[in-house]
């Protein structure tokens, strides 16, 4: 259901097709349909058990992400962005939900900490929590996705140094930390030798900038592949 002029709020009653495995709704970018009058999301998309793939994006609802998504225990690929939601990420994802591959939720009003069981998503190749509302630090156990690729916290509230650890997940491709609060930058980011892109703007850096960072793409076989680095609007 793609750029299409539907009306009203999405029926509870997509909840009966038990059988789906892909539910997408998706408006235009950062454009919610005219229609569409916003409303929480259906509890009865819980009942979609064998779902892979949910992507209910740029719709305008109100209300929470639906705890009762922790039944959706199939999902590889769970994008919010863009709609509205407000009030925590529950702790589920990743307890129960242990599959996801990509996850992003960026563009809402979510608040709280980022989880940490988020931690346990060990095929996660994409996170993307940006321009949302978290506070506090990145928690330690984001250290343990190995397999990420993607990773935006950009437009939060996070705070502290940026963790030493992130130099463990290698295969990052995508790094952006931009606007929010962090104070320093350790070399240990050097060590990301298939980053292309890295983005420390707007932040609360100071002192200098490492050597190490030169090290960022290093690892990156192909000559046109450019390393993009914004450190700008710090106190480097």
């Amino acid at each position: 259901m793609y750029l299409n002029n539907f009306t009203g709020s999405l029926s509870p009653s997509i909840g009966g097709a038990t059988s789906l495995k892909l539910l997408t709704f998706d408006g235009r970018p950062y454009i919610p349909p005219s229609g569409f009058v916003p409303a929480p999301i259906p509890s009865t998309f819980c009942q979609l058990t064998k779902l892979r793939t949910l992507k209910l994006t740029t719709v305008g609802f109100t209300g929470k992400i639906p705890p009762c998504f922790c039944k959706l225990v199939q999902l590889t690929h769970l994008h919010l962005y863009e709609s509205n939601l407000q009030g925590e990420v529950p702790s589920c994802i990743g307890e129960t939900v242990q599959n996801l591959e990509s996850l992003q939720l960026t563009s809402n009003k979510l608040t709280g900490p980022i989880p940490a069981t988020l931690g346990r998503l060990k095929k996660l190749q994409t996170l993307y929590l940006g321009q949302n509302r978290f506070t506090g630090s990145i928690p330690p156990e984001i250290g343990n996705l190995l397999s990420l690729q993607n990773l935006n916290l950009g437009s939060n509230s996070l705070t502290g140094s940026i963790p030493a650890w992130l130099g463990r997940l290698s295969e990052l491709q995508s790094l952006d930390l931009s606007n929010n609060l962090f104070t320093r930058v350790p070399p240990e980011l050097g060590k990301l030798v298939k980053l292309q892109y890295l983005s420390l703007s707007t932040n609360k850096l100071q002192g200098n900038l490492p050597s190490e960072i030169g090290n960022c793409g290093s690892g990156i076989a192909n000559d046109w592949s450019a390393l993009y680095i914004d450190v700008s609007n710090n106190r480097l």
